[in-house]
């Protein structure tokens, strides 16, 4: 009988879908809207049928498998007339992730045109994660020709898979390819990060040797929530060397309110110690 319905469902499959049903099998009917019945329609067909069902979440669920079961180039063009934003990211993330793995240059077509609204969410930095993983010199001749406002969170992705070689000179690698500006901000944020989850003295070292500015606030400013967890102490004492003063208040506030969520006693001590002033949460003057 399953045999019937699977053959049925090549050809209509609301009549498979109908029998499925009868069976009263939940597993088999989900066999006929996911094995059969998308992979024996073409990509017109099966969006017709999607869109006749009643249940939304069914409906959602089947129009990403159409997607993904598509040519690439038809996929992401469907893909991107989608009215729902979240799935647009959703299957443009799995297809350039998987992408990235495989062909790297025919990844970096699309990391480049597509607009960049429909790369928010870490669609950049997953595809730079995956072609590090594969072949690094490629994914850093990739992101050097990427558009400007892309570069940074590529890079980002590179970053967090080669850490281990050096942060610092991966950094300095691709300080010629990030103006200054907010998206070098955010790459010395994400290095600062991904650094000091695996090597807090190494990532401690870079940032002692960085110049006074913006750049070096943002990785310090990363560097000490990440060190909050370990060494609190050591946080806080990072946090204050931030350049700017208004961000400077706002995150040794910000630490020491957490802090004192965890140890009250030692963030009270420490506050007193160095003379922070409690309804501010800002070093006295």
């Amino acid at each position: 009988m399953s045999s019937v319905i699977l053959a049925i469902a090549k050809d209509n499959p609301q009549h498979a879908l109908d029998e499925a049903r009868a069976l009263n099998d939940a597993d088999f009917e989900d066999g006929v809207y996911y094995r059969s019945v998308l992979d024996s329609m073409d990509f017109d067909a099966a969006i017709s049928w999607i869109d006749q069902l009643d249940d939304p979440v069914r409906r959602k669920q089947l129009r990403r498998r159409a997607l993904s079961n598509n040519d690439l180039d038809r996929s992401i063009a469907e893909t991107l007339k989608l009215d729902d934003k979240a799935m647009r990211l959703d299957i443009l993330t799995g297809v350039l992730q998987q992408l990235a793995l495989s062909n790297g240059r025919k990844a970096a077509t699309y990391l480049a045109t597509l607009p960049l609204e429909e790369l928010e969410g870490g669609v950049l930095l997953r595809a730079g994660q995956n072609m590090g993983l594969r072949d690094r010199g490629e994914a850093m001749a990739v992101g050097a020709a990427l558009p400007e406002d892309r570069r940074s969170e590529f890079f980002a992705g590179i970053l967090h898979v080669t850490v281990e070689e050096n942060a610092a000179h991966f950094v300095a690698q691709v300080d010629a390819l990030v103006a200054p500006g907010k998206d070098r901000n955010e790459l010395y944020e994400r290095a600062a990060t991904a650094w000091a989850m695996r090597d807090v003295h190494g990532a401690g070292e870079w940032l002692a040797q960085l110049s006074v500015g913006n750049a070096r606030d943002y990785a310090v400013e990363a560097f000490s929530a990440v060190l909050l967890e370990s060494d609190p102490e050591r946080a806080l004492q990072w946090a204050t060397t931030l350049s700017d003063v208004a961000r400077r208040d706002a995150q040794v506030g910000s630490l020491l309110g957490k802090w004192r969520k965890k140890d009250p006693p030692t963030a009270e001590a420490w506050t007193k110690s160095h003379l922070i002033d409690r309804t501010s949460e800002t070093p006295a003057e």
